[in-house]
C-alpha cells in the first residue's frame, strides 16, 4: 500500500505537469511555482488528517496535481543564468534536493505518532495511551501523522514569499520579443502591410533596415554626402520602422505581403528537445528501477531464504543478506558521495565538457555500478571460508559493493543534472516552460511505473530460480560421484542461479545504454543555452 502512495503522486504529477509548465511560458514562472507551492501544502496538510487508504490516496493524487513546480523551477533557472553560470545553478539545485530528499525522512519519522510509543511528545502532552495532554493530545492521537504534514505544509507560506519577490518579471511572451527595450517595435511594415518575415516561435527579433542607409552619389539620402555607401542594419529605438517605397521587404516566394505570419507548430516538432526528454525518461526510470531492486537485492538471505546470512534454506533468489542498518550506511555512503560529487566535481567537468559528454560519462558509471552490484555475491563463498561472520560483508565483496555503490553516487548528479541542462537548453525561453513541463509529465510517469517493473522482475527471477535446496543436492551428488558429467550439472545449475539473480538489473542497464547513445547523437549546440546559439544553428520546428 504504501508503493502505491508513492506511486499516486507520480501519477498525478504525470498527468498536469506538462499543463503547469504552458502556464508558466503564459503567465510567468512565479504565478505557476506560487499555485504549486500553495496547491501541494494544502494536499499535505490533508494527508495528516486521512483516517482511511482512500483518503490518503486521494491526498497524494492532489498533491501530484498540484505540483508542477520541478520543471517551471528548470526553466526559471534556464531564465536567470547563461553559459558562464548555468552548470553551477543546476548544481545547486540537485544538491537543495538532495538534503531535502534526506532530510525530509528523517524528520517525518522523528515528528510522526509524537504521543505515542518513543515518540518526540510523549512525556510532556500525557504519555503512551494515556489521556493527558488536553485536546492537542487528542488531537495527535486521533492523527498521529498530522504533525510531520502540518510542519511540511507550513514551509509553504516563506517560500511562496520569497518566490513572489524573487521572480516577480513574467518571462518574454512571442508578441513581447518583437519589441525592442528602447520602445519600438523591430519589425518592419511594408507598404502593403505584413512583416518582414520573422518566423514565429524565433527567440531573437530580426534585424530590420534602419533609415541610416545612404547610396553614394545618388542625391538624397539619410547621411548626406556621395562617395561611398553605409548599411546598417538595426532596430530602430524610437519608433516603428516603416518600409519606404525603394525598400522592398525580402519575403519568401509565394508569400504575399499580407499574408499573417505562419503560426508555430507544437513543441513535439522540436526533435532535439523531445530525444532530450526521452533521454529524461530514461533516466528518471533507470535510477527508480534501481532504487527498488537495490534493497531486495542487499537484504535477500545469502541462500535464498532464512532472514541473514547463513540462516534458512528454500527457494528463491540468494542476495547479500545484510541488516537493515548495514543497508541504510551503504545507501548513506553513495548519498555522501553523489553530495560531494556535486558539490566539488561537477560545476567544473561540466563546464569544460559539456552536459552531453557528461552525461555519456554518468551513464557508463551506473552501467558499471549495476553490472558490478549482483556481481558481489561471486565474492561471498570466499569469504565464507575465511571466517566472516554475522551480516558483515566479506572486505573483497565490501570492497566491490563500496565501489559499485560510489560509482553510483557520482551517476546520479551527473546524469540528472546534465540531462536537465540539455532539456533546458533545447529550447527558446519562450517555450522552455513547455518543454520541461512535458520532461516532468513523461519522468513522473516513468517513476511511477518503474516500481511495478523492479519489483515484478525480481519476483518473477525468484519464481523461475532454481530452489537452493536442489542447488545444494545437485552439487553434493557430483562431489560424491566425482564424475565430470556431475560437476558441469553443478556449475550449469550455479549458473542458472547467477544469471537469475543478475536478469532483474538488465533492463536497468539496457535503459541507460540506450539513453547514452541517444545523447551522443544530439547535436553539439546543446551544450549551450539556446540564447547564447547563433541564430542558424538554432531549430526551426517552431519553438
Amino acid at each position: 500500500m504504501a508503493g502505491g502512495l508513492a506511486a499516486a503522486w507520480h501519477f498525478g504529477g504525470a498527468t498536469t505537469a506538462a499543463a503547469w509548465g504552458t502556464a508558466a511560458d503564459t503567465i510567468g514562472r512565479a504565478a505557476v511555482l506560487v499555485a504549486g507551492t500553495a496547491g501541494f501544502s494544502a494536499a499535505t496538510a490533508a494527508l495528516g488528517v486521512s483516517k482511511s487508504y482512500r483518503w490518503a490516496m486521494a491526498s497524494r493524487v492532489a498533491a501530484g496535481l498540484a505540483n508542477g513546480n520541478a520543471g517551471v523551477v528548470k526553466a526559471a533557472l534556464a531564465d536567470a543564468t547563461d553559459g558562464s553560470n548555468m552548470a553551477r545553478a543546476f548544481s545547486v539545485t540537485g544538491l537543495m534536493m538532495v538534503v531535502g530528499g534526506t532530510l525530509g525522512p528523517v524528520a517525518g519519522g522523528v515528528l510522526a505518532d509524537p504521543v505515542g510509543e518513543g515518540g518526540v511528545a510523549a512525556h510532556w502532552l500525557g504519555g503512551v495511551g494515556g489521556g493527558g495532554g488536553g485536546w492537542l493530545a487528542t488531537l495527535l492521537r486521533t492523527y498521529p501523522y498530522l504533525l510531520p504534514c502540518v510542519v511540511g505544509a507550513a514551509l509553504a507560506p516563506p517560500t511562496i514569499v520569497a518566490t513572489a519577490l524573487l521572480l516577480r518579471r513574467r518571462p518574454r511572451s512571442r508578441g513581447a520579443a518583437n519589441a525592442h527595450p528602447g520602445g519600438g517595435s523591430v519589425e518592419a511594415t511594408p507598404p502593403g502591410g505584413g512583416s518582414l518575415g520573422r518566423r514565429d516561435g524565433d527567440s531573437d527579433p530580426p534585424l530590420a533596415v534602419g533609415d541610416t542607409t545612404s547610396c553614394g552619389g545618388g542625391g538624397g539620402g539619410g547621411g548626406g554626402g556621395g562617395g561611398g555607401s553605409s548599411a546598417s542594419l538595426r532596430p530602430s529605438r524610437s519608433h516603428p520602422l516603416a518600409a519606404t517605397p525603394s525598400r522592398q521587404p525580402l519575403l519568401p516566394s509565394g508569400v504575399e505581403a499580407t499574408s499573417p505570419p505562419p503560426s508555430a507548430p507544437p513543441i513535439y516538432h522540436n526533435r532535439p528537445a523531445m530525444a532530450a526528454v526521452g533521454v529524461y525518461t530514461l533516466t528518471a526510470g533507470a535510477f527508480t528501477m534501481l532504487d527498488e531492486l537495490f534493497p531486495l537485492f542487499a537484504s535477500a538471505p545469502v541462500d535464498g531464504g532464512g532472514d541473514h546470512v547463513g540462516h534458512g534454506g528454500g527457494g528463491g533468489l540468494g542476495g547479500l543478506g545484510v541488516s537493515l542498518p548495514t543497508l541504510g550506511g551503504s545507501l548513506a555512503f553513495s548519498a555522501v558521495v553523489s553530495f560531494a560529487f556535486q558539490l566539488l566535481v561537477w560545476p567544473v567537468a561540466a563546464r569544460r565538457y559539456g552536459p552531453r559528454r557528461m552525461y555519456v560519462t554518468g551513464a557508463a558509471a551506473l552501467a558499471v555500478s549495476v553490472a558490478a552490484t549482483p556481481a558481489v555475491r561471486l565474492l561471498l563463498p570466499a569469504a565464507a571460508a575465511g571466517g566472516g561472520g554475522g551480516d558483515a560483508l566479506p572486505r573483497p565483496a565490501a570492497a566491490l559493493l563500496g565501489l559499485a555503490l560510489g560509482l553510483r553516487g557520482v551517476a546520479s548528479p551527473v546524469c540528472f543534472t546534465s540531462v536537465a541542462m540539455l532539456v533546458s537548453n533545447a529550447a527558446p525561453r519562450s517555450a522552455s516552460g513547455a518543454v520541461n513541463g512535458v520532461g516532468q509529465s513523461a519522468a513522473s510517469l516513468a517513476r511511477g511505473v518503474a516500481p511495478l517493473l523492479g519489483g515484478g522482475a525480481w519476483s518473477l527471477a525468484t519464481a523461475l530460480a532454481p530452489p537452493t535446496s536442489t542447488a545444494a543436492a545437485t552439487t553434493a551428488a557430483a562431489a560424491a560421484a566425482g564424475g565430470g558429467g556431475g560437476l558441469a550439472l553443478a556449475a550449469a545449475t550455479a549458473a542458472v542461479r547467477g544469471a537469475a539473480t543478475a536478469a532483474p538489473f538488465v533492463p536497468v542497464v539496457a535503459a541507460v545504454c540506450v539513453a547514452a547513445a541517444v545523447v551522443a547523437r544530439l547535436p553539439a549546440v546543446l551544450d549551450r543555452p539556446y540564447a547564447e546559439r547563433p541564430v542558424m544553428e538554432r531549430p526551426r520546428e517552431g519553438v
